[in-house]
């Protein structure tokens, strides 16, 4: 898993299909690499579908997100840059674990 370099604001996942059928792609798997080992889960949105993590190597938050609704299951994962202050309006959090 290739940690989240500090140029990074932003990292999308993408589904495509083949002849297999629907498949992601590496960013996908990417975010769902930095979700289960990477990041700390800080918080959850009240509605459930978000969540909010903080990078233990420089402290930054991000937001996951399915921002696709139009997709069952909200599509694709998106991983976001969140500011401090945005994370405080958006999920409450304020910093403390």
């Amino acid at each position: 898993m290739a940690a989240i370099a500090p140029h990074e604001t932003l990292i999308r996942g993408a589904w495509f299909m083949t002849t297999r059928g629907m498949e992601t792609d590496a960013a996908c798997s990417r975010i769902a690499a930095l979700v289960r080992t990477g990041l700390i889960k800080v918080a959850t949105s009240s509605d459930g579908w978000n969540q909010l993590f903080r990078d233990p190597a420089d402290g930054r938050l991000w937001e996951l997100a399915y921002p696709q609704t139009s997709i069952h299951g909200g599509g694709p994962p998106c991983l976001k840059l969140m500011s401090p202050h945005d994370a405080l309006r958006s999920f409450g959090y304020s910093g403390s674990v």
